[in-house]
């Protein structure tokens, strides 16, 4: 999982890289695309290497970390960036304070505000992603978890019956040889006149 996730930030921060070159190429096609987030650094990088640095942290560093990011700051973009940054301490799977649900939540958030820039509302579009196909999964593997248990239940509760038919039939099998014994005592005996 970690490596799929590794790929998926290789391949965008190449389409971001190609992005960039393209931009060169027509510069009045990126202003009319970007707007007002021309002036906007974008964070692609600063984030791939802050994961890097968080997957390798202990769990007590990463506690700190996600108390220090969870306090909101007056710098609009800044505190994006520290947003964005929290999702991953939330949802990433090398996290050890992982909260998928709230990452995800965070993430919608972050979509729906529109003060993004385009290749960091790509970067977040794409951890929104995999924190949904995430939560999926683990409401899936929940949802199977108690299929099984209720499966254990019934299967159980067959054994049981099992054993009950089990002892009838033996109690029939017992009630049949006392009535051959007793038809063959009859039969044995001669009637009396």
């Amino acid at each position: 999982m970690m490596r799929f996730f590794a790929v998926f930030l290789i391949i965008l921060l190449t389409a971001c890289a190609h992005t960039s070159e393209s931009q060169k190429n027509h510069p009045l096609e990126s202003l009319l695309r970007s707007g007002s987030n021309l002036m906007q650094p974008d964070h692609t990088s600063e984030l791939l290497a802050f994961y890097d640095v968080f997957s390798d942290a202990n769990i007590e560093s990463q506690k700190n970390l996600l108390t220090e990011l969870s306090k909101p700051i007056t710098d609009r973009q800044q505190n994006l960036l520290r947003q964005i940054k929290l999702t991953m301490v939330l949802g990433l799977p090398s996290s050890r304070v992982r909260d998928t649900v709230k990452s995800q939540l965070l993430l919608q958030e972050l979509i729906q505000s529109g003060h993004l820039t385009i290749p960091d509302s790509a970067f977040v579009n794409l951890l929104y992603e995999f924190m949904t196909d995430t939560n999926k999964l683990a409401k899936a593997k929940g949802d199977n978890k108690s299929q099984q248990q209720r499966i254990d239940a019934l299967q159980q509760k067959n054994d049981q019956l099992q054993q009950k038919y089990d002892a009838l039939e033996q109690k029939l099998d017992a009630l049949k040889k006392i009535e051959k014994t007793m038809g063959d005592r009859d039969a044995a005996t001669p009637a009396k006149p």
